[in-house]
This record gives C-alpha cells, structure tokens and sequence, in this order.
C-alpha cells in the first residue's frame, strides 16, 4: 500500500487540522461556559453561607447581651 505525497494530501491535513480546531474551540467554549456557571453558583451558595454565618453570629451576640459600644464594658464580678 502507497500512501501519496504530503503535498498531494495538503487539503486533507488541512481539512483534518481545522476540525480539530473547531473541535477544540467548542469543547473549550463548552468547558469555560460550564465553568462560569458553576462559578456563579458557587458565589451565591457562599455568599448565603457568609450572611447566614454573620446572621447567626449577630444573634449569639444579641442573646448574650452584646458588648457593643452604648453599653459600659464590665469585669466579671463586678455591678
């Protein structure tokens, strides 16, 4: 079997190479596409995570009483 000279297959290679471009740039399209959703979700389930987190912090402060700025700070035993 014969295989003809490369410059008898130019348009093939040719034809070969740009499929695989095109291949390439689809799944790569694909691939970041699917990353900045998955990035989005990530961002928003995180950012629910932190405002529950200071939420939560914010009430076991107000429970205990708060040691914010109107109130005078107290050493414990003392009135």
């Amino acid at each position: 079997m014969r295989t003809a000279p490369m410059k008898d297959n130019i348009p093939q290679y040719a034809a070969d190479a740009g499929a695989a471009l095109s291949t390439a740039s689809v799944a790569a399209y694909t691939f970041a596409d699917i990353l900045n959703e998955a990035a989005l979700i990530v961002a928003i389930v995180s950012g629910s995570l932190a405002a529950a987190w200071h939420i939560y912090k914010f009430y076991q402060e107000y429970r205990k009483g708060g040691n914010d700025a109107s109130k005078p700070n107290k050493k414990p035993g003392t009135n």
